[in-house]
């Protein structure tokens, strides 16, 4: 509420935008994950340029299907503030080509599953073609909270429950 000098006073309602949830690799988290993410009120969108990875068949619940490379992919979905990404495939040549876009954005969240092993090769790889400490750090990874998740319903509770304390500011880079 604001008073002008003119002594109207105006009240503002300021609506952020619906956050998109994007997950690059139609594996079996991702199936789980398009499900949480659709109950919090989060916009789904799956890349994989897989055919049998990224079908209707196996989102029927997805609001975006792209069956496309990330590289092509982000060219048609933009980056943007109010976007999370997700990298679930563990295929490098999947999972790289979209970091090396997603690193230079401004997305709010950069997720990658895998262990720390993994995750060490792909800081090295990242390393190897320019990327620095500060950008690879953006990188959460493994992916999700630690809660001894097992199946792919609870790694996407996991993930979700990462996301959502990064966009709320209590969760920040590791």
């Amino acid at each position: 509420r604001a008073v002008l000098n003119s002594g109207v006073e105006v009240f503002t309602d300021i609506f952020k935008p619906q956050p998109v949830l994007v997950m690059v690799g139609g594996v079996h988290v991702a199936i789980a994950l398009t499900r949480e993410a659709n109950s919090v009120g989060s916009q789904t969108v799956v890349i994989d340029p897989r055919r049998s990875f990224g079908s209707d068949f196996r989102f029927p619940d997805v609001d975006r299907l792209i069956q496309q490379w990330p590289k092509q992919a982000f060219q048609e979905l933009l980056p943007a503030p109010d976007m999370a990404v997700a990298l679930l495939t563990h295929d490098p040549k999947i999972d790289d080509q979209a970091l090396k876009i997603l690193l230079e954005s401004d997305v709010f969240y950069i997720g990658a599953l895998g262990s720390r092993k993994t995750h060490a090769k792909r800081k090295a790889r990242l390393r190897a073609i320019g990327f620095g400490d500060d950008k690879i750090a953006r990188i959460f990874a493994p992916i999700g909270l630690d809660i001894g998740a097992e199946n792919p319903e609870e790694i996407a509770l996991a993930i979700m429950a990462e996301i959502t304390g990064v966009r709320r500011g209590k969760i920040a880079s590791r």
